[in-house]
């Protein structure tokens, strides 16, 4: 395919056939690719493909003002083959030429077309629209989202709503603890895939929770890293004695002293309160199976690092696992207070009044003993870096009695005993405490409805005479 004019582009010969397309600059070249329509050779418009026959090319001669002499003549040359045979391949050879045709020049007069001005103002004119109404459907949808979000908090802040929510977290928190307890004298292993369906549903819930009020440092406390090991031990090193021993320290000292330390309370019809029960004492009740029941489990306990579990010490409980912990604060330090490692916002957390943290919550509570030694402290930093010596002593000094439990199994279930008591005392407080004043409004209306009467009953009648 070539063309030789710019009036009058050859395009193709075949034997009985020639293709012409007239160039014409008021034509579009997609419009007139698209557009193809067969016409006499003397009355074609500019801008269209011409069909012509080579036998009524002859008979017209030079009469004919869009052929030479010279292109019928080599189109002569051409046709060799009988009228009847031509006639019959007319059809098939025209349309091989109009579709190779079409590929080839589509294709360079559309790129052409879009080198243009007038061709990239058309592009820029679609990709604009094309833009806007992307941009009205993402506002749309985020309208949609945003109204049902609305929606939403709107129906769970209703009371009716919420009293439902209520009773339900306390049917499962108690149908939870049930569980909870026919498998610690069931089941070792039962135990172990109660513990992990359990925390992983109830973190999953927390982490969805917390990120909406802007809570979501806590879940890299300490409590959240003792997890990760327990999780750790069970399904990555489920022989290492080692790593038991560090997870039995964590869950028996630092993780079981912060239940009266945070005032963890066994609420049922609180899922957040039920959550960090969960975190604190679930692990302790695991480890105490785990270690006077181990026969019902298939993990290592005291393995080839002792010859027997007697003979941990004091060093491999309470020292030892100090390792793990500096690097938790390591990292947990360098997370929450230093600007360069978050990549969400350009200041640190302890600038963000947004963002809640232990040591902020500690400092906002204005009660409690470590709230008192920290006011002793003048400025921030040092409140800060008190608040991290005063977590590393409290992690070393609640691991040190845990080579007692370790070895003395009535021991361990006494401090068990006093864990959950805590928990429990906590929780019967708030109910007293909640309950206690509508107690008070209610029995304040029935006593002012009584003195009504009473005042009622009590009045002289008067008699009115006639």
């Amino acid at each position: 395919l070539q063309q030789t004019s710019a009036d009058l582009a050859y395009v193709g010969t075949t034997r009985l056939r020639r293709v012409y397309r007239v160039a014409s600059a008021d034509c579009d070249p997609v419009v007139c690719i698209n557009k193809v329509t067969i016409y006499p050779a003397s009355a074609a418009p500019k801008g269209i493909f011409v069909w012509m026959p080579l036998n009524r090319a002859r008979r017209r001669g030079s009469a004919d003002e869009r052929m030479t002499e010279d292109e019928v003549g080599s189109a002569s040359d051409v046709a060799t083959d009988s009228e009847e045979d031509d006639e019959r391949s007319a059809s098939e050879v025209f349309g091989q030429i109009v579709d190779v045709f079409l590929r080839e020049v589509r294709l360079e007069n559309l790129q052409t077309t879009l080198e243009t001005g007038r061709g990239a103002g058309l592009v820029r004119d679609a990709r604009k629209h094309i833009q806007d109404q992307i941009r009205r459907q993402r506002h749309k949808i985020r309208d949609k989202i945003l109204q049902s979000r609305l929606a939403w908090q709107k129906k769970t802040l209703d009371p009716p709503f919420c009293r439902f929510i209520d009773k339900m977290s306390f049917t499962v928190g108690i149908l939870g603890s049930l569980i909870t307890v026919c498998l610690l004298g069931r089941s070792s292993d039962l135990m172990v895939k109660w513990y992990t369906y359990l925390i992983v549903l109830l973190i999953s819930l927390r982490i969805y929770l917390y990120r909406k009020e802007g809570y979501q440092y806590f879940l890299i406390d300490f409590c959240y890293f003792t997890t990760g090991l327990v999780y750790m031990y069970l399904y990555l090193y489920p022989k290492s004695s080692t790593l038991f021993v560090h997870v039995f320290a964590f869950a028996n000292g630092p993780l079981a002293w912060a239940v009266p330390l945070w005032r963890n309370s066994l609420v049922f019809h609180d899922l957040d309160k039920l959550t960090s029960c969960a975190i604190h004492i679930l692990p302790m009740l695991l480890t105490f199976q785990l270690r006077w029941f181990p026969s019902d489990s298939s993990l290592s306990i005291c393995g080839d690092e002792w010859p027997s579990c007697g003979t941990v010490a004091l060093k491999d409980i309470a020292v030892y696992p100090l390792l793990p912990y500096v690097i938790w604060q390591i990292a947990y330090t360098l997370k929450t207070q230093s600007k360069f490692l978050r990549l969400s916002k350009p200041v640190s957390v302890a600038d963000d009044d947004l963002m809640q943290t232990s040591f902020k919550w500690l400092l906002s509570a204005n009660e409690g003993p470590v709230f008192r030694i920290l006011q002793k402290f003048p400025t921030l930093a040092a409140k800060e870096a008190a608040f991290i010596v005063l977590q590393f002593l409290f992690t070393f000094v609640t691991m040190v009695p845990t080579l007692l439990y370790f070895h003395s199994f009535a021991i361990h279930l006494i401090f068990l005993c006093l864990i959950i008591t805590l928990a429990a005392w906590n929780g019967a407080n708030f109910y007293v405490e909640v309950w206690t004043s509508r107690y008070k409004w209610a029995n304040r209306a029935k006593l002012e409805a009584a003195a009504r009467e009473l005042s009622a009953v009590s009045q002289p009648d008067v008699y009115h005479g006639s």
